[in-house]
This record gives C-alpha cells, sequence and structure tokens, in this order.
C-alpha cells in the first residue's frame, strides 16, 4: 500500500491466522462503506444489503481495488478499516448509484 494512500489499519486481530487471504482465494466478507470514513454517511453495507454476507474471489475485480488490496493478508475472524483514496475506489468520476463524488 505504500505511496498508494491506502491506510488499512487492524481494529482486531485474529485469534488464529495459519492462513492469511491471498489473490485468487475465496472471502467471505460482512462490510460497511462509508464516504470520508471515518464518520461518513453509509452508502453500502451488508446490513443495506439485507444483512447476508458477500463472497468473491480476490483479484478479480469484483470489489473495488482499495478493498482487495486492503483484504490481503486478512485472516478469518480480523476486523479491518480500510481508508480508500479515490484512485482506488471509485475513481475521479466517483459513483452515481452510491452518491459518491469523484
Amino acid at each position: 500500500t505504500k505511496g498508494t494512500g491506502l491506510v488499512v489499519k487492524t481494529t482486531r486481530k485474529a485469534s488464529d491466522c495459519t492462513i492469511p487471504a491471498r489473490r485468487g482465494d475465496t472471502v467471505t466478507i460482512v462490510y460497511e462503506g462509508r464516504v470520508a470514513s471515518p464518520g461518513g454517511p453509509v452508502y453500502d453495507s451488508t446490513l443495506l444489503r439485507g444483512g447476508q454476507p458477500v463472497t468473491f474471489r480476490l483479484g478479480e475485480g469484483k470489489a473495488i481495488a482499495g478493498v482487495e488490496i486492503g483484504m490481503g493478508g486478512m485472516c478469518q475472524g480480523e476486523v479491518r478499516e480500510i481508508d480508500i483514496p479515490s484512485a482506488l475506489g471509485y475513481g475521479r468520476f466517483g459513483s452515481d448509484v452510491f452518491d459518491i463524488p469523484g
């Protein structure tokens, strides 16, 4: 993440980490996306999507780049806060779907 502006903070470490997540792994997450986090308005979350976790394969572009990069090395049960710069999020045009400015 060095030089990208991406900031990853582990707020709860996993109790046992034998297999950290890496590109190509299938992961299941519970998340909350905020504009200008922390404290900004929630624009998307698993709660807003019916409360069900989301499953995807890291590195296939199913999540914004900042999420995929920020999850690298993450372990089951770990909690992270990922501050994602625009370039690794929705870019200079933002997202009309989520009302995120560029």
